[in-house]
């Protein structure tokens, strides 16, 4: 069995090191975006629950009113109002963008779980396997490409800092410093 190479004197330590910090990052916003994903989709999902439940609930009180000759000025009120802001929250819910919001977090979720997936596997084979400068370097170039890809989508707007923080918190448990020596 051959003997560990300690960290600081490992020939690609460098490499490694600058790797391991965008494989940390490409994690974090990974995990940022999964969660901006599910509070819009989430947001949707309640509005057209909602829009759901207010149609269903006129065509029950139009038929309800239709049954009913006695009353059927109040329950076609009440169908009324229900039929028109399901019809008000139908046309506004797509001004609010939600769908274009859903199609760019899940856009850029996959680009930095690409990105994540190219970082690991540049520091298993930086860590493991690499044997000259150039087999490094072009292991690097692809983890570097993937990285670039994932980072030059613009920022979409204000950061939630406190979930930024909360985020970091947890990757920083899930990926300690000695990850790439202890578990890689």
């Amino acid at each position: 069995m051959a003997a560990a190479i300690s960290p600081p004197t490992h020939p690609f330590f460098e490499e490694i090191d600058r790797l391991f910090y965008n494989y940390r990052l490409a994690q974090l916003n990974r995990r940022y975006y999964t969660v901006l994903l599910a509070r819009i989709k989430s947001l949707n999902l309640w509005t057209q629950v909602f829009i759901g439940l207010l149609s269903a609930a006129a065509a029950a009180l139009i038929s309800l009113a239709l049954a009913f000759h006695n009353s059927t000025d109040v329950l076609a009120k009440w169908a009324a109002v229900s039929s028109a802001i399901a019809f008000v929250l139908s046309v506004a819910a797509p001004v609010f963008g939600w769908n274009e919001s859903i199609d760019d977090f899940t856009t850029r979720i996959h680009a930095w779980h690409y990105a994540e997936r190219q970082l690991e596997s540049a520091l298993r084979f930086l860590r493991h396997s690499a044997q000259t400068k150039r087999d490094a370097e072009l292991q690097v170039q692809f983890a570097d490409e993937a990285f670039g890809v994932a980072n030059n989508y613009p920022d979409t707007g204000r950061q939630d800092m406190k979930l930024t923080k909360e985020l970091r918190l947890e990757v920083e448990k899930a990926i300690p410093a000695n990850y790439v020596w202890t578990a890689l």
